[in-house]
């Protein structure tokens, strides 16, 4: 079942904006690849230490779903990396982003929703948070479109070097039990804990300022695997630990 009323709250709500109907078999090779990186990082991958944790944590989450054809939206949806773990459960899917690429139905941003109130039984927000003008708004925006007892994932970094021009936010688990209170349910799981964390710290370190051609390669090809390697066997040592946590996953009911 598709979510009721989708092209027309859309039109009636931004009459200059534009329904896309995309076609996954028309996704880029960029995408692809993104995707699949995302989903199953590899070794050489600075980010592989919290992006196994999180497959893990959504992956176990999402088998707590009902079995039956759930209504999914995407904020920021335009590469998709975990609608695989879906698979077998999908009703219908839709992805907004300010950007219309290959595999956004809605060019729209977070704190404005072209959606009916309770449209959708999971929404998915990861590592959008960080970027957006007003969290707040988009959390509010997020509850009004899950219907009753819909479920919310979402990621976003807690300690972690600015990157981008727009990254604007952190959160930590206490900010975001604030940011999400009007949530009836909420578990919040560390991506990592103090020694994955610190081990990423390093891999994105070096990463960052290895110069272009053989050195890159060296540390891309050997230092970061080895880096990882120690961070994926040694992190069980810190498990109680999470104060040096990056990054964070939430698993919320509405």
């Amino acid at each position: 079942m598709q979510p009721p009323g989708v092209e027309k709250v859309w039109q009636e709500s931004y009459p200059r904006a534009q329904v896309l109907r995309p076609r996954l078999e028309k996704q880029t090779a960029f995408a692809r690849a993104s995707t699949i990186e995302r989903l199953n990082p590899s070794l050489q991958n600075p980010d592989y230490l919290v992006l196994i944790k999180r497959r893990r944590l959504l992956a176990a989450w999402i088998e707590t779903l009902p079995r039956e054809p759930l209504r999914v939206l995407d904020i920021r949806g335009r590469i998709q990396p975990y609608r695989p773990l879906l698979q077998g459960r999908l009703g219908a899917y839709f992805a907004v982003d300010p950007l219309a690429t290959e595999l956004v139905d809605v060019v729209a941003i977070g704190e404005r929703l072209p959606f009916v109130d309770e449209s959708f039984d999971l929404v998915i927000c990861t590592q959008v948070l960080c970027y957006c003008e007003d969290p707040w708004q988009i959390v509010s925006e997020i509850r009004r479109v899950l219907r009753p007892g819909g479920r919310l994932l979402l990621s976003t970094p807690a300690i972690f070097p600015r990157h981008a021009q727009n990254d604007c936010w952190r959160f930590l688990p206490s900010g975001l039990r604030l940011l999400l209170r009007e949530f009836s349910e909420m578990e919040i799981a560390p991506e990592g804990f103090s020694v994955a964390s610190i081990c990423r710290f390093v891999a994105v370190g070096l990463d960052l300022y290895s110069a272009d051609g053989w050195r890159h390669r060296f540390v891309s090809s050997l230092l970061i695997p080895l880096v990882n390697r120690i961070g994926r066997r040694f992190d069980k040592l810190s498990r109680a630990d999470t104060g040096f946590t990056t990054n964070c996953s939430v698993f919320a009911r509405k």
